[in-house]
């Protein structure tokens, strides 16, 4: 349970020279009919722009296989692949309003979240922690030293990927929960 002291969930944006916390809630998240809106340290994006993937492996029945290699000889996908991204974005199309009811409702930052040295500095300057909560991607930077990682970030809940160099994910190994 969140302290005062406690940022119950943040996102760091720069305006100007000066670094300010806000919440981020369905009331401010940015989305169009065509692609989900997110911000990155370089301002708002795409998702499809952020062009971060991770790779996966899955298990497929021989028949499944030879299906998908047919579909890919007769034309309808250029390789296996596309296949797969296309049945993947299909059903994410079909469950698109229970993932954004879902992201509303557990507050989650969508796309990439990536946070600096000075973005962690400014948090514990102001005495106060962070709860990080990311659907696609949370980084936090090479030059963050995991004491300072510890004192800053309470929690890490991410579905998608995390990043960070190995010392800052040994620190916070007992915070850390992502798939």
């Amino acid at each position: 349970m969140p302290t005062s002291k406690q940022i119950r969930f943040a996102s760091i944006l720069p305006r100007g020279s000066q670094r300010i916390f806000t919440s981020i809630s369905p009331s401010n998240l940015r989305d169009s009919e065509s692609s989900i809106i997110c911000y990155h340290p370089h301002g708002w994006r795409g998702v499809d722009e952020l062009s971060e993937t991770e790779k996966i492996t899955i298990n497929l029945g021989l028949v499944d296989l030879g299906q998908i290699d047919l579909l890919v000889q007769e034309g309808f996908y250029q390789n296996r692949t596309d296949f797969i991204r296309t049945a993947i974005r299909n059903q994410l199309n079909a469950h698109a309003d229970a993932v954004k009811q879902t992201v509303a409702r557990k507050e989650l930052v969508l796309g990439l979240q990536h946070y600096a040295r000075p973005d962690l500095e400014a948090v514990r300057e102001a005495g106060e922690t962070l709860e990080i909560r990311v659907l696609g991607l949370a980084s936090i930077a090479d030059d963050v030293p995991p004491g300072l990682a510890r004192e800053t970030i309470d929690s890490i809940d991410v579905l998608g990927a995390f990043r960070a160099s190995p010392d800052v994910k040994a620190a916070l190994a007992g915070r850390i929960r992502s798939t």
